[in-house]
């Protein structure tokens, strides 16, 4: 079983940082694999650090992106090709439905059309071709294909966020309507906590939600650590793994 506690909300970074944290993939397949990643993915090299956040120590994913501006459907080829290069179908098929679950939800809040599906912003980023499919990776080598994914709330954040289209309330457009149905809390800070790949990766992972996790945090953990810092609240996602209850 794994069970993922997101009371600091969910990104893509933070989802590959806990899941290589967890150790269930032995260090050096994983160093290996991101090397690949890094060159087929042409996103940027992909780096994995200690850090600190609030007194917490935790695992980053950092994608050093040598460009922005790609185009949606770049990014969709760019996924195939890597997950070709390092995945069997099960990985392939996770990156490619949390991908597609980000770019849906996209295209209608923004009021994209199919025809206009290339330019889409968050499924456009070169950090959403590593954030899928690392977590394809993760999903299949780690073997969460063949496990129950245990879900708590997510901490949404508050305030306003600055997105490709302007200023909004968070949650962002994208990631509410990802989330729909999903157990969600707002704070315990102002910020955009959960981001639209964060919660397409959620979303396609989880096949039970339960309102109180505390009886899912033990076993063996893995810590993931977000790019925002606050001084009194530890940006982490953890998760933990146990034998079949």
């Amino acid at each position: 079983m794994l069970s993922i506690v997101a009371d600091m909300g969910v990104s893509g970074d933070m989802f590959l940082g806990a899941l290589w944290d967890l150790g269930l993939v032995p260090e050096d397949d994983v160093l290996d694999s991101m090397q690949t990643l890094t060159r087929t993915s042409s996103a940027g090299l992909i780096q994995g650090e200690r850090v600190v956040k609030a007194g917490v120590n935790a695992f980053h994913v950092h994608v050093d992106a040598r460009e922005t501006g790609w185009s949606s459907s770049w990014v969709e080829e760019r996924i195939k090709s890597s997950c070709d290069s390092l995945l069997l179908e099960e990985g392939r098929d996770f990156a490619l439905e949390a991908f597609m679950r980000l770019v849906d939800a996209e295209r209608e809040v923004h009021g994209i059309s199919p025809e206009d599906y290339p330019h889409l912003h968050e499924a456009g980023s070169p950090d959403t071709v590593v954030d899928m499919v690392g977590a394809g990776y993760f999903y299949e080598k780690s073997k969460i294909m063949d496990m129950e994914v245990v879900g708590g709330p997510v901490s949404l954040g508050g305030g306003r966020a600055k997105i490709a289209h302007g200023w909004v309330s968070v949650p962002a457009p994208a990631t509410r309507k990802i989330l729909e149905g999903y157990p969600c809390r707002t704070g315990p800070v102002d910020g955009e906590l959960a981001t639209p790949t964060g919660a397409a990766i959620l979303r396609t992972l989880v096949t039970r939600t339960e309102n109180d996790m505390t009886p899912f945090m033990e076993g063996r953990s893995g810590i993931g650590a977000g790019s925002l810092d606050f001084p009194h609240n530890s940006n982490v996602l953890r998760v933990f793994y146990t034998e079949d209850r």
